[in-house]
């Protein structure tokens, strides 16, 4: 499965914002984070940026889904 580099900021987006900054940061440097994430999602639209995480949802479900048999 491929993904787009929005599609993997929005799953690094939805981990964080489940686990928490605090415990994140203990295994990510969220500088390094924000240093290389933030010229990308700046330049995105918010649809863009929508559009990007219903994708990757897509992507997973149809990815488990193929694996099942």
């Amino acid at each position: 499965m491929q993904l787009t580099k929005l599609e993997k900021i929005g799953i690094v987006s939805s981990i964080l914002i489940a686990v928490g900054e605090d415990v994140l940061a203990k295994h990510v440097d969220l500088q390094l984070l924000e240093e290389e994430f933030g010229p990308i999602v700046n330049s995105a639209t918010e649809k863009e940026c929508g559009e990007a995480t219903l994708s990757v949802l897509n992507k997973m479900i149809a990815s488990l889904l193929e694996d099942k048999g």
